[in-house]
């Protein structure tokens, strides 16, 4: 065993122990889905990436949304939303750039104060980001582009893909997995719970072949049966998101169509139900999704579905919630 290897285990181990502590098994909730548009926003810039984060610790998610040149944050406002803050990403432009910009963001809540790690690929590093007294502040630059947490990587020189030769994990990454050699981008939680009320952690990966393949790690066994249990979901889009939205212990996977930017796009949620994964819900759309988060947005204590959609190279972009 490698110590890179010990070190995962041993994370794991220390993790699995402090849980079992405090060990409280989710409730499930009931799920209605209703689809409603709840704000359209000129952005003045195009969207890249989005992201949910509780800046503020009210248990109400704020909305981070990267555009090619800003970093914004939004909040509720009535039925809609609003700016609460806006940071330009800083640093030197990039010697290469694809034709079209590239964007991540993450959120990094493993240390206090919540970070947001962006980066756009008009820019030549990544930013990590505060909020501090009502504005968005720089608190460190960072190397590649964020893709997780625990996962940074480069793009391919002029293109809209990340080389696995270039990606690095950090350290104590319990749900490490090489990605393929090209792929369009990543997903990882680490806030999720089995039915018994122990850890999971999920990284979901895009390959350039629109494949998703995930890996799921459990704190004492294996992962429940469900969509999270070596799945894989093929002709999807980049915008993809893990999530228990029903609060079951098994994990939903939420996948968009692969297409060209701006096409017609479809959300699809899948879900296990009795003996099987399948599909349980699914939302076309005229334009592309350019993300997909599930979070608490209006504090209710369930997970809410937001949807940002856009058309090709336009900076408006109408924000959708499916439950």
């Amino acid at each position: 065993m490698s110590i890179a290897e010990l070190w995962r285990a041993v994370s794991a181990a220390i993790d699995g122990a402090v849980a079992e502590r405090t060990r409280r098994p989710p409730v499930p909730v009931a799920v209605t889905w209703r689809e409603r548009r709840v704000a359209s926003i000129d952005l003045g810039a195009p969207l890249l990436a989005v992201a949910a984060v509780d800046v503020d610790g009210d248990g109400r998610s704020e909305l981070a949304a990267l555009t090619s040149r800003d970093l914004i944050l939004l909040g509720p406002a009535g039925k809609g939303m609003r700016e609460l803050g806006r940071a330009a990403l800083p640093g030197e432009p990039a010697a290469i750039r694809p034709r079209d910009a590239v964007g991540t963001l993450v959120v990094d809540a493993r240390a206090a104060p919540i970070e947001i790690l962006a980066r756009s690929s008009e820019r030549a590093e990544a930013v990590a980001l505060v909020w501090s007294g009502g504005v968005l502040r720089e608190s460190r630059r960072l190397p590649g582009f964020p893709l997780c947490p625990e996962l940074r990587a480069e793009l391919a020189p002029g293109r809209n893909y990340f080389e696995a030769a270039t990606a690095r994990w950090d350290e104590g990454a319990v749900a490490r997995t090489e990605p393929p050699a090209t792929f369009f981008g990543a997903v990882c939680r680490a806030d999720l719970r089995d039915p018994t009320g122990r850890p999971m952690w999920v990284t979901a990966i895009v390959d350039t072949e629109r494949v998703v393949r995930l890996r799921c790690a459990a704190a004492q066994g294996e992962c429940p049966p469900g969509p999270t249990q070596g799945g894989e979901y093929a002709g999807v889009g980049v915008a993809v998101e893990v999530a228990d939205i029903d609060n079951d212990g098994r994990p939903e996977v939420l996948t968009t169509r692969g297409g060209a930017p701006g096409d017609r796009d479809r959300v699809s949620i899948y879900s296990r139900r009795g003996e099987q994964t399948s599909r349980i819900y699914a939302k076309e759309f005229s334009a592309g999704v350019v993300g997909v988060v599930a979070s608490d947005l209006d504090g209710d204590g369930d997970r809410d579905v937001l949807v940002a959609v856009r058309f090709a190279g336009s900076n408006h972009v109408s924000f959708w919630t499916l439950n």
